[in-house]
């Protein structure tokens, strides 16, 4: 627990630096309330999704306690009373699931059969939802699953729920399979990977050339696919350029380990990841929309471990 967002006065502000948290990230760990400041009790009404902590007198500190809120500290504030709620916070909270996208600056780079191939390993592992942000339906296809429309879920509107994305899912093998024809907006995405990333492992087909900002901004892992040509080398570079902040691996299909060096030169870069030329894997595998064998399988298999091992670091 790192970032926080800090409605509150100086003497809040205090505390919790004292304690190593920092203002200003992203998505923040925990909001921490002054509840003796109507503002800021305000604010955090509209905050409800993230873990929040209060902070108020003895007699606010009591109704609150009362009105079924876990993580109150009394005033007055400080590192000693703070840091108790946020540690028993922090072992309360259901383990957080990591969100990895799957992007690509053009398509056929293989970045859907990438998705389908780890959905389907991590799966026998990890509870694992695979969304199809492209809009193309084209994930659910290749897992054999039939899913709702992407208009379907949008029609909820704000309420949304956990419940609402489970009906408009697929299973397989195990995999809750989301998206389906019809472009999501950035804000819809970003409320999906937000439901599902409570305590599954979220695996995001991204949209080809640029990826809304509301999607990257819930990546804990991003894999930029692509091709090793150089058309695709250039698209890749100025992708890659604008995701500079974010923890990115390049995957490039179609690569033996030997082409390893000449892969670097072309892309400027080291690939994270190689993965085979193996057209009868990719004509099995679609036959039988299942799991892709033979040596991009192996590749395949790799990958899936390197990322469920780090899920569980």
């Amino acid at each position: 627990m790192r970032n926080a967002l800090i409605l509150g006065d100086e003497e809040l502000r205090r505390a919790a630096n004292a304690l190593g948290l920092e203002e200003g990230g992203d998505r923040p760990d925990v909001v921490l309330v002054d509840a003796d400041n109507d503002d800021s009790v305000a604010r955090a009404t509209g905050l409800a999704s993230l873990p929040r902590v209060f902070i108020a007198t003895a007699a606010r500190a009591g109704l609150l306690r009362a009105a079924g809120y876990a993580y109150v500290v009394e005033r007055p504030v400080a590192p000693g009373s703070l840091g108790p709620v946020l540690f028993a916070m922090e072992r309360a909270r259901p383990r957080a699931a990591r969100v990895v996208v799957c992007c690509a600056a053009s398509g056929a780079t293989g970045r859907t059969l990438l998705v389908a191939n780890l959905t389907l390993r991590l799966a026998r592992t990890a509870s694992v939802v695979a969304v199809d942000a492209t809009g193309t339906g084209a994930l659910a296809w290749r897992l054999g699953a039939r899913v709702a429309p992407w208009a379907e879920i949008a029609s909820v509107g704000s309420d949304l729920g956990e419940a609402h994305l489970r009906l408009a899912a697929a299973e397989r093998d195990g995999a809750l399979i989301l998206g389906g024809t019809g472009i999501p907006d950035g804000p819809l995405l970003g409320r999906v990977v937000e439901l599902c990333a409570t305590q599954r492992l979220v695996l995001i087909d991204a949209p080809a050339y640029r990826p809304p900002p509301e999607l990257m901004a819930r990546a804990d892992r991003v894999l930029v696919c692509a091709n090793p040509d150089p058309a695709s080398a250039a698209a890749t570079a100025a992708l890659i350029a604008d995701l500079a902040a974010r923890d990115v691996h390049l995957v490039v299909s179609q690569t033996e380990e030997r082409d390893a060096p000449a892969v670097s030169a072309l892309f400027g870069r080291p690939a994270s990841f190689l993965l085979p030329r193996d057209e009868a894997a990719c004509r099995a595998s679609l036959l039988h929309r299942g799991a892709a064998g033979g040596r991009l399988g192996r590749a395949y298999d790799a990958l899936a471990e390197i990322v469920a091992a780090e899920r569980e670091a």
